[in-house]
């Protein structure tokens, strides 16, 4: 099976799988993005059930061929072909390759099930990042709300607040969602990257709550138990998406107006600053890049080696933020550690956006 997927004709891909109840993870993770086949995809991403054999993910111990490079015994590397032969997090294992890396991109993606559940954060992302990028689209690890079509992107750390405040804004103060986790900007421009909200105890709202099914709940209860059984150790989200909780309350574009930039401090007063872009620059590619900590990992393999577009994207990066975001107001938040709801109305004054 095979189904084309189409972000605001920005990035085009195609996801092939054979079994859609062991892949529904990454399907639904999409699933606002499905489209009929039309232009030709940036890249290509084959999900396949389990690992490969043996003999397959051992191919560091020699590839036969001088062109391509084995490190860390981990990587094989070839001039157009980047090949993972495992990696991990927590209980979660997957392995993937990469091949035509000048050209139309293949992903072939294998892990165990909990691999699975990673997989459309930390492989498939970072190829719809790195190819919005080379269309001078780039996306910015930043929420997006609008009201009347002027939109404030909200960037901060993940569990910085920005998901929290974002929804906050949508539930009591009239604003639009584009996007809770990542924002697409192009001139000014904000696209909503929508895919389902992660839910945990800091973000849960009313009316998130009472969107759930009975399943929902009875799911959000267990994996808040077994991330406290676990010392935190596993914390699994429950997912929704945003249509279904907010309904009209959602767009896909808007013109960007504020970019506020979250710091959690330990003071009791929120404090905020205009400032300029080249002031907050570094801070918005650092954090851009710790969460693509994997990709930034395999670039620097490759790149040792070889010289491609796909993995010299942070190069790119911070000159398609100042293109693309030059004609915003940019501020610098400090915000008091622990829930940012309360300080939603004294942000929007500053930002002249009650």
């Amino acid at each position: 099976m095979e189904q084309y997927y189409n972000l605001h004709g920005f990035v085009k891909f195609t996801i092939q799988y054979d079994d859609k109840w062991y892949f529904k993870n990454i399907l639904e993770h999409y699933d606002g993005y499905r489209s009929e086949e039309g232009a030709e995809p940036d890249f290509i991403v084959k999900l396949q059930t389990g690992f490969r054999d043996r003999k397959h993910r051992n191919r560091q111990r020699g590839t036969g061929d001088e062109n391509f490079f084995c490190t860390d015994g981990r990587f094989v590397l070839g001039p157009d072909s980047f090949e993972c032969i495992a990696d991990r997090y927590k209980i979660a294992r997957w392995s993937f390759r990469l091949t035509n890396l000048s050209g139309i991109i293949v992903a072939e993606i294998w892990a165990n099930q909990a691999g699975f559940l990673y997989m459309a954060g930390l492989v498939i992302d970072f190829l719809i990042e790195v190819f919005s990028c080379l269309k001078h689209a780039p996306m910015l690890h930043a929420a997006c709300v609008a009201k009347d079509n002027e939109g404030l992107l909200i960037a901060a750390r993940g569990g910085g607040g920005k998901t929290s405040l974002a929804l906050h804004l949508v539930e009591q103060y009239g604003f639009k969602l584009l996007s809770d986790n990542f924002t697409i900007v192009r001139q000014g421009d904000g696209w909503g990257y929508q895919t389902p909200l992660n839910v945990f105890g800091y973000n849960l709202s009313r009316e998130i709550k009472d969107s759930f099914t009975r399943t929902q709940q009875f799911e959000f209860l267990a994996k808040r138990m077994l991330h406290f059984l676990t010392g935190g150790y596993f914390k699994l989200f429950t997912r929704v998406r945003p249509e279904v909780v907010y309904g009209g309350k959602t767009t896909d574009h808007c013109r960007i107006k504020n970019l506020a930039l979250l710091i959690p401090y330990t003071g009791k007063e929120l404090e905020m600053e205009e400032t300029c872009l080249p002031d907050i620059l570094d801070r918005l590619v650092i954090n851009q890049m710790l969460d693509f900590q994997y990709y930034h990992d395999y670039a620097l393999e490759y790149n040792f080696f070889f010289a491609t577009p796909f993995f010299r994207h942070w190069e790119r990066y911070p000159l398609e933020l100042q293109e693309n975001l030059a004609a915003l107001k940019v501020y610098k938040v400090l915000l008091p550690i622990g829930k940012p709801r309360p300080y939603a109305e004294a942000l929007l004054r500053k930002l002249e956006m009650l």
